[in-house]
Protein backbone atom coordinates (compact mmCIF):
# COMPACT_ATOMS: atom_id res chain seq x y z
CA UNK A 1 0.00 0.00 0.00
CA UNK A 2 2.84 2.21 1.16
CA UNK A 3 4.32 1.77 -2.46
CA UNK A 4 0.82 2.99 -3.85
CA UNK A 5 1.02 5.97 -2.33
CA UNK A 6 4.63 6.53 -3.71
CA UNK A 7 3.59 5.89 -7.28
CA UNK A 8 0.88 8.44 -6.97
CA UNK A 9 2.72 10.88 -6.04
CA UNK A 10 5.38 9.79 -9.02
CA UNK A 11 2.69 9.61 -11.40
CA UNK A 12 1.91 13.44 -10.26
CA UNK A 13 5.69 14.51 -11.57
CA UNK A 14 5.82 13.12 -14.34
CA UNK A 15 1.99 14.04 -15.49
CA UNK A 16 3.48 15.41 -18.67
CA UNK A 17 5.22 12.69 -20.07
CA UNK A 18 2.70 10.48 -19.08
CA UNK A 19 -0.31 11.85 -20.95
CA UNK A 20 1.15 12.77 -24.03
CA UNK A 21 2.77 9.42 -24.60
CA UNK A 22 1.00 6.91 -26.75
CA UNK A 23 3.72 4.08 -26.81
CA UNK A 24 4.82 3.04 -23.10
CA UNK A 25 7.56 0.84 -22.15
CA UNK A 26 7.32 0.01 -18.01
CA UNK A 27 10.66 -1.87 -17.15
CA UNK A 28 10.50 -4.64 -14.45
CA UNK A 29 6.65 -3.48 -13.94
CA UNK A 30 5.58 -7.15 -13.48
CA UNK A 31 2.70 -6.42 -10.96
CA UNK A 32 1.05 -3.65 -13.12
CA UNK A 33 -0.07 -0.82 -10.91
CA UNK A 34 1.77 1.73 -12.68
CA UNK A 35 0.62 0.60 -15.95
CA UNK A 36 -2.77 0.50 -14.99
CA UNK A 37 -2.95 3.98 -13.36
CA UNK A 38 -1.18 5.59 -16.82
CA UNK A 39 -3.89 3.66 -18.53
CA UNK A 40 -6.22 5.12 -16.78
CA UNK A 41 -5.00 8.90 -16.80
CA UNK A 42 -4.43 8.46 -20.72
CA UNK A 43 -6.74 6.78 -22.75
CA UNK A 44 -4.97 7.26 -25.97
CA UNK A 45 -1.65 5.17 -24.45
CA UNK A 46 -0.43 1.25 -24.69
CA UNK A 47 1.63 -0.39 -22.35
CA UNK A 48 4.44 -2.97 -22.52
CA UNK A 49 5.24 -4.67 -19.15
CA UNK A 50 8.77 -6.16 -19.52
CA UNK A 51 9.53 -8.42 -16.69
CA UNK A 52 11.31 -12.01 -16.49
CA UNK A 53 8.75 -15.26 -16.49
CA UNK A 54 6.63 -15.62 -13.67
CA UNK A 55 6.45 -12.01 -12.87
CA UNK A 56 2.70 -11.71 -14.53
CA UNK A 57 0.39 -13.22 -12.40
CA UNK A 58 -0.82 -10.26 -10.31
CA UNK A 59 -1.12 -8.27 -13.03
CA UNK A 60 -3.09 -11.09 -15.17
CA UNK A 61 -5.48 -11.02 -12.36
CA UNK A 62 -5.76 -7.75 -12.42
CA UNK A 63 -5.69 -6.18 -15.75
CA UNK A 64 -7.10 -8.96 -17.59
CA UNK A 65 -9.53 -6.48 -19.19
CA UNK A 66 -6.69 -4.11 -20.12
CA UNK A 67 -4.68 -7.07 -22.05
CA UNK A 68 -7.87 -8.44 -24.18
CA UNK A 69 -8.31 -4.93 -24.91
CA UNK A 70 -4.62 -4.91 -26.37
CA UNK A 71 -4.04 -1.64 -24.26
CA UNK A 72 -1.62 -3.87 -22.23
CA UNK A 73 0.99 -6.06 -23.36
CA UNK A 74 2.74 -8.01 -21.35
CA UNK A 75 6.69 -8.88 -22.58
CA UNK A 76 8.51 -11.87 -20.86
CA UNK A 77 12.22 -10.59 -21.42
CA UNK A 78 15.64 -9.48 -19.75
CA UNK A 79 15.95 -5.65 -19.24
CA UNK A 80 19.69 -6.20 -19.39
CA UNK A 81 19.37 -7.79 -23.31
CA UNK A 82 16.43 -6.02 -24.26
CA UNK A 83 15.88 -4.71 -27.75
CA UNK A 84 12.98 -3.34 -29.68
CA UNK A 85 12.63 -1.22 -32.96
CA UNK A 86 9.62 -0.01 -31.47
CA UNK A 87 10.26 3.70 -30.58
CA UNK A 88 8.88 4.32 -27.40
CA UNK A 89 7.62 7.89 -26.30
CA UNK A 90 8.17 6.77 -22.87
CA UNK A 91 10.54 4.02 -20.95
CA UNK A 92 9.65 3.65 -17.07
CA UNK A 93 11.88 1.82 -14.61
CA UNK A 94 10.54 1.98 -10.77
CA UNK A 95 12.97 0.59 -8.48
CA UNK A 96 14.63 -2.25 -10.83
CA UNK A 97 18.39 -1.09 -10.50
CA UNK A 98 19.06 -1.46 -6.96
CA UNK A 99 18.70 -5.59 -8.05
CA UNK A 100 21.93 -5.67 -10.28
CA UNK A 101 25.69 -4.52 -10.37
CA UNK A 102 26.96 -1.65 -11.32
CA UNK A 103 28.08 -2.97 -15.21
CA UNK A 104 24.36 -4.52 -15.04
CA UNK A 105 22.79 -0.96 -14.33
CA UNK A 106 24.50 0.43 -17.06
CA UNK A 107 23.51 -2.08 -19.30
CA UNK A 108 19.38 -1.77 -18.67
CA UNK A 109 19.94 2.23 -19.19
CA UNK A 110 21.62 1.60 -22.26
CA UNK A 111 18.45 -1.19 -23.25
CA UNK A 112 15.80 1.31 -22.18
CA UNK A 113 18.02 4.63 -24.05
CA UNK A 114 17.62 2.33 -27.29
CA UNK A 115 13.58 1.76 -27.04
CA UNK A 116 12.95 5.33 -26.83
CA UNK A 117 12.31 7.13 -29.91
CA UNK A 118 14.46 10.61 -30.51
CA UNK A 119 12.30 13.51 -27.97
CA UNK A 120 11.03 10.50 -26.25
CA UNK A 121 11.32 10.12 -22.25
CA UNK A 122 13.22 8.45 -19.47
CA UNK A 123 11.46 8.10 -15.99
CA UNK A 124 13.82 6.20 -13.56
CA UNK A 125 12.28 6.29 -9.94
CA UNK A 126 14.77 5.03 -6.61
CA UNK A 127 14.74 5.35 -2.98
CA UNK A 128 16.55 8.17 -2.35
CA UNK A 129 20.96 7.79 -1.69
CA UNK A 130 23.36 10.60 -1.00
CA UNK A 131 26.26 10.48 -2.89
CA UNK A 132 28.46 9.20 0.03
CA UNK A 133 25.85 6.31 -0.02
CA UNK A 134 25.18 6.76 4.06
CA UNK A 135 21.88 9.10 3.78
CA UNK A 136 19.36 8.54 4.63
CA UNK A 137 19.99 5.85 7.18
CA UNK A 138 17.14 3.56 5.86
CA UNK A 139 18.02 3.72 2.51
CA UNK A 140 21.94 2.85 2.93
CA UNK A 141 20.69 -0.56 5.27
CA UNK A 142 18.30 -0.94 1.99
CA UNK A 143 21.31 -0.91 -0.58
CA UNK A 144 23.30 -3.16 1.98
CA UNK A 145 20.25 -5.41 1.84
CA UNK A 146 20.29 -5.89 -1.76
CA UNK A 147 24.16 -6.42 -1.57
CA UNK A 148 23.24 -9.29 0.59
CA UNK A 149 20.41 -10.80 -1.19
CA UNK A 150 20.88 -10.59 -5.07
CA UNK A 151 25.12 -10.97 -5.72
CA UNK A 152 26.74 -7.28 -5.41
CA UNK A 153 23.53 -5.69 -6.31
CA UNK A 154 22.96 -2.62 -4.26
CA UNK A 155 21.28 0.69 -4.49
CA UNK A 156 22.86 3.45 -6.39
CA UNK A 157 22.92 7.22 -5.78
CA UNK A 158 20.95 9.51 -7.38
CA UNK A 159 24.34 11.12 -8.67
CA UNK A 160 25.35 7.73 -9.72
CA UNK A 161 21.97 6.95 -11.85
CA UNK A 162 22.02 10.62 -12.98
CA UNK A 163 25.90 9.77 -14.15
CA UNK A 164 23.91 6.51 -15.76
CA UNK A 165 22.06 8.32 -17.88
CA UNK A 166 24.17 11.39 -19.61
CA UNK A 167 26.37 8.43 -20.84
CA UNK A 168 23.64 8.54 -23.61
CA UNK A 169 22.35 11.12 -25.97
CA UNK A 170 20.39 13.30 -23.71
CA UNK A 171 18.49 17.34 -24.28
CA UNK A 172 17.05 17.30 -20.57
CA UNK A 173 17.98 16.16 -17.39
CA UNK A 174 16.52 16.74 -13.79
CA UNK A 175 16.06 15.01 -10.48
CA UNK A 176 13.09 14.91 -8.92
CA UNK A 177 12.63 15.03 -4.95
CA UNK A 178 9.43 13.66 -4.44
CA UNK A 179 9.11 10.31 -1.72
CA UNK A 180 11.40 9.02 -3.87
CA UNK A 181 14.09 10.20 -6.20
CA UNK A 182 12.88 10.54 -9.90
CA UNK A 183 15.35 11.10 -12.67
CA UNK A 184 13.42 12.36 -16.08
CA UNK A 185 15.68 12.32 -18.73
CA UNK A 186 14.50 13.09 -22.75
CA UNK A 187 16.59 11.57 -25.56
CA UNK A 188 17.91 13.67 -27.72
CA UNK A 189 16.63 13.88 -31.02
Amino acid sequence: MLNRLHAERVLQEIEPQVTSATRILDMGGGEGYYAGRILALNQNANVTILDLEGGFEACRERHEHLIEAGRLVLEVGDARTYSTVRGYDLVMMHELLEMFDAEEKGQIVASAMAALRPGGWLVITKFRLSDDGLDPASSALFSMRMWMKFREAYLESDSETEDLVKQHPISDLRRINSSKTIIVAQKAG
